[in-house]
Parts: C-alpha cells; structure tokens; sequence
C-alpha cells in the first residue's frame, strides 16, 4: 500500500470543521442581515383613525399671537356650554349639554389636514387618534388686550 492515499477522519473532517467554524462567525452578521431586510420591508402606511364619528369637547387653549404668528401668551379657554361634535366626511353637527339640544350644522371640506367650512372658516387638525381629536382655529378672533395681535385657539376633543 506504498503510495496509496488512504482517505482518513483527516483529510475529510479538518476541512469541514473549519468551514462551519467560519460561517458561525458570520452568523450575527447574516442575522442582523435579515433583521435589517425584514423591517425594511414592513409597510408604513399605518391607517390613520376616522375623523368621523362623536367628539366630545374637553378643553381648548388658546394663545395671543402677533402679527408674526409668535404665541406672546398662552392660557385655557372657557367653553360657556359643554358640547360635543358629530363629525360625517362633510357635515358637522354640535349638540349642547345636557339635553343634547342642537345647535347648528355646516358642512366643510377636507383635504388632508385642513378642514374648510362653508362659511369660509378654517381649522386644521394638529392630532388625530382613535381617542382624541386637537382642532387649531388659527383665526380665533382680535385679540381683546393689545391692537394689531390676534387669537388662535385649539380645540381638544376625547370619544
């Protein structure tokens, strides 16, 4: 058997082991890998909640601005009645409590943020989830202590 190359646990095993040894190392690597792919690959989109439905008013700020649109003060406002909103694609409807006693419908338009009324009145959603709506009136009025500085007024709404 002089000169026959017998094949031994060697020749065949070495090899191997050596192998597997460096694709464990690259194991984290190849996992992270993935990880990355995976998440990249989730949608974003996550669907934003209905603006349809009943809001109860909770509470609204409101801030004293000057002509530049800088907030010089902030205080909560007063809601003389407690109310809430009946809000469909287009119409609004607000019922005063207690008694839910109708106090006017309009109907507006949204286009993605911005909720235009028929009278020409603008609010703009600044949050919206499941559980509550923030309405930012940007044209609350004149202001009342100084000439030339107006109001904006948030309006904070819960289901």
């Amino acid at each position: 058997m002089a000169g026959h190359n017998r094949l031994n646990y060697r020749t065949i095993l070495l090899p191997f082991t050596y192998f597997l040894l460096d694709m464990l190392r690259l194991l984290p690597l190849l996992t992270l890998c993935l990880l990355l792919f995976a998440t990249a690959c989730e949608k974003d989109n996550v669907a934003e909640p209905p603006l349809e439905g009943r809001w109860n008013h909770k509470s609204m700020m409101v801030y004293v601005c000057d002509k530049q649109g800088n907030a010089l003060e902030t205080h909560p406002g007063i809601s003389p009645t407690p109310y809430y909103l009946v809000l469909t694609s287009s119409t609004q409807e607000r019922f005063d409590l207690p008694g839910d006693v109708p106090r006017g419908s309009t109907t507006f338009t949204r286009q993605d943020n911005q909720l235009t009324f028929a009278d020409g009145r603008q609010l703009f959603i600044v949050e919206l989830t499941s559980r509550r709506l923030t309405l930012h009136d940007k044209n609350g009025g004149p202001s009342l202590i100084t000439p030339g500085d107006h109001m904006e007024v948030d309006y904070i709404y819960e289901r």
